[in-house]
C-alpha cells in the first residue's frame, strides 16, 4: 500500500493512511491576476523561454528512379528573430543540417536545407497562419504556421537532380515579456 501511496506521488494520502489529519481547513484557490502581455511584433520571448520547432515532410525521387518518404526536423530554443534550426533528415535518405527560417514575411519564396552531403533549395507556399493561443496569465505564447513545398528547385551533390514535393510546419512558442505599468 505504501509503494503504491509513493508511485502515486500523494504524501498527504501517506499521511492520512498512518492515521494522521490536519485541523487545518483546505485553503481555496486564488485566481491569478491577469497579466498583460506584451504581443507587438517587436516584443520577443524573454530569453530561455522559447522553443521553435520545424518539420517538412516529402516524397522525393532521386536522378536513379528511386522514390521514398523523406521528413527534415529540427528544435531550436534561440529568441532570434531568423532562427537557424538544426536539422536531421531520415527516411529515404539519413543526413544533418540546418535550415534559416528567414524571418521574412509570409510570402512565397524559396528555402535551402544545408545539409552535410549538399543542399536542397525547395519553393515553398505562402504560409498559412494555423492555431494560435496566449495563456493571459503566464504570457506563454504559442503559434503555427504552415504551408506546401510546392517543389525542389535545385540540389548540390549527393542531391543534385532530386525531385519532390511535400508540407511544411513551424510552431514557435515561449513566454512573453509582461507590459510594464507606468507610474503616474
Amino acid at each position: 500500500m505504501l509503494k503504491r501511496l509513493l508511485i502515486l506521488g500523494a504524501p498527504v494520502l501517506a499521511l492520512a493512511a498512518a492515521g494522521c489529519s490536519s485541523s487545518k481547513p483546505a485553503a481555496t484557490a486564488t485566481p491569478a491576476p491577469t497579466a498583460k502581455c506584451d504581443l507587438s511584433n517587436s516584443a520577443q520571448p524573454v530569453k530561455g523561454t522559447s522553443l521553435t520547432t520545424f518539420k517538412v515532410t516529402s516524397i522525393l525521387k532521386t536522378p536513379a528512379g528511386k522514390t521514398g518518404a523523406e521528413t527534415f526536423y529540427g528544435t531550436t530554443t534561440s529568441t532570434a528573430n531568423k532562427p537557424t534550426i538544426p536539422l536531421k533528415a531520415t527516411g529515404l535518405f539519413t543526413d544533418t543540417g540546418s535550415i534559416n527560417l528567414g524571418g521574412g514575411g509570409n510570402g512565397a519564396g524559396k528555402g535551402t536545407l544545408k545539409l552535410t552531403k549538399g543542399n536542397i533549395t525547395v519553393e515553398h507556399s505562402k504560409d498559412v497562419n494555423g492555431p494560435s493561443s496566449v495563456n493571459k496569465t503566464t504570457c506563454v505564447a504559442v503559434f503555427s504556421i504552415h504551408g506546401t513545398v510546392e517543389k525542389v528547385l535545385s540540389g548540390t551533390r549527393a542531391y543534385k537532380d532530386y525531385t519532390g514535393q511535400g508540407t511544411f510546419h513551424v510552431t514557435f512558442g515561449g513566454t512573453m515579456p509582461r507590459v510594464k505599468s507606468s507610474s503616474k
